[in-house]
């Protein structure tokens, strides 16, 4: 799990932001699936590890509350994973978009435009699901069903996985 964190940072610094953006909304994801009893991910599951982990992250870093939901995150996390889309109808909002780094007006994280369309800055995004994941990682390490289910995580092993592939990183 601290190599899909980190991957998701460096993908972040190298600009790659489809692949950081998408990744840190798989993370709530796995991360609920690997504490749950069953090892499997829901739409719950995701709606109450976001709450918990992830929305808070915004008011310690700006003092607000942030007004992206775990029901609303999962929502676009499966418009956008499934559809490629950035919006779904009968949502919250009629757009969630992510502002590239680097932009003149930075401060428009979490912000809402015409009262239906959420800018959110992408950078500060991904690295609020990355802190949320680091600090629940520290909390369930060495905890059952977190143990368990992180025995069958698929893991970057560099010498393969004995005894189909020897000598060669796989993942799995």
């Amino acid at each position: 799990m601290r190599t899909l964190i980190a991957q998701t940072q460096k993908a972040l610094e190298a600009e790659l932001y489809y692949v950081a953006l998408f990744t840190a909304l798989s993370i709530p994801d796995i991360a609920a699936a690997l504490e749950s009893s069953d090892g499997r991910a829901s739409g719950k599951r995701y709606a109450a590890w976001y709450e918990e982990w992830v929305r808070p992250r915004l008011k310690e870093s700006r003092g607000r509350e942030n007004p992206l939901t775990g029901e609303a995150c999962y929502g676009f996390r499966c418009a956008l994973l499934h559809q490629g889309r950035s919006q779904r109808t009968n949502d919250q909002y009629s757009h969630i978009m992510f502002v590239e780094p680097g932009h003149p007006n930075y401060s428009i994280h979490d912000c809402l435009v015409s009262g239906k369309a959420l800018l959110i800055q992408l950078d500060e995004f991904v690295m609020e699901v990355l802190r949320g994941g680091e600090l629940w990682l520290k909390s369930v390490q060495g905890t059952e069903p977190f143990e368990q289910n992180y025995s069958h995580f698929a893991k970057r092993r560099p010498q393969g996985l004995r005894p189909y592939v020897v000598g060669a990183p796989v993942v799995g």
